[in-house]
């Protein structure tokens, strides 16, 4: 039975150890309470609950709606056109779309500025998608880890394939070298594989995918609540060497989740 108790001045709700364990809770995690019937409540994980608030005014959202709800939230809103997704969807992802508008799950927003229309997530969506894309995120972390721990400090190559395999980042110093690599990496950046992005010291930065996926979420538990910190602050905390984390702040800065305050120093947006 959960027994209410009192910690540093207000009071908080014990739960018994099996329904921990069942729900997979640790230490700060946010719980909804949900209002059955007067003076009765449900509690559930964030994530669930707005899954299950979704799932209750909309109807069913599977991996399937979800992973097309990714797919858009990974393209920036002004050029999120259906020209520009309908490029990256499969066919079956493209009647999994029609079937998000039709319903008024996911909105097609037209104005002046944009005549095409732009496909408009909402919030409640956004925070689904982020919610479930969180637990794999976790996950992902976990197993790169693990990948990381098995590869070697150093890459003898020139290759820029060999070292993304093998490190997971590449960091281009000379713009000459750029198009080169661009053009040999071409289908893999298109398809989503490699992220890439310029940085404002004129580097060029390249993350797998994974890679990126794996550290921006601990970068970022890193950087919560914190004023603008350097790369090297930032690296420290989230325990990543210095050159990852560049890697992955200056993508993480293109996603528009980080602002970089000055050269080399960043704050969560």
């Amino acid at each position: 039975m959960a027994k209410v108790v009192k910690s540093d001045g207000k009071l908080a709700l014990g739960l018994p150890e099996q329904i921990v364990q069942r729900l997979k809770l640790k230490e700060n995690d946010e719980l909804a309470l949900s209002e059955l019937r007067p003076g009765g409540y449900i509690i559930s994980k964030k994530g669930e609950q707005i899954l299950s608030e979704v799932r209750e005014e909309k109807g069913e959202l599977g991996e399937k709606e979800l992973g097309v709800v990714r797919k858009l939230e990974s393209v920036k809103f002004s050029e999120r056109t259906p020209r520009r997704i309908s490029e990256l969807l499969s066919s079956a992802e493209k009647r999994v779309l029609d079937g998000l508008v039709e319903n008024g799950i996911i909105k097609l927003f037209r104005s002046v500025k944009y005549r095409e229309g732009v496909y408009n997530i909402p919030k409640r969506i956004y925070e689904l998608a982020r919610a479930v894309k969180g637990e794999k995120r976790e996950k992902m972390e976990k197993a790169e880890e693990k990948k990381q721990e098995r590869k070697p400090a150093a890459v003898d190559s020139d290759d820029p394939e060999q070292i993304l395999e093998q490190r997971g980042y590449l960091i281009v110093e000379r713009e000459r070298d750029v198009k080169a690599i661009s053009d040999r990496l071409y289908r893999k950046v298109k398809n989503g594989e490699i992220m890439g992005v310029r940085g404002f010291d004129k580097r060029f930065y390249l993350a797998r995918k994974g890679f990126y996926s794996a550290l921006s979420e601990r970068i970022e538990r890193a950087m919560k609540g914190k004023k603008a910190q350097s790369v090297r602050e930032i690296a420290e905390q989230a325990k990543v060497k210095e050159d990852e984390c560049a890697v992955v702040l200056n993508l993480m800065r293109e996603e528009g989740e980080v602002l970089e305050k000055k050269k080399g120093v960043y704050q969560l947006a």
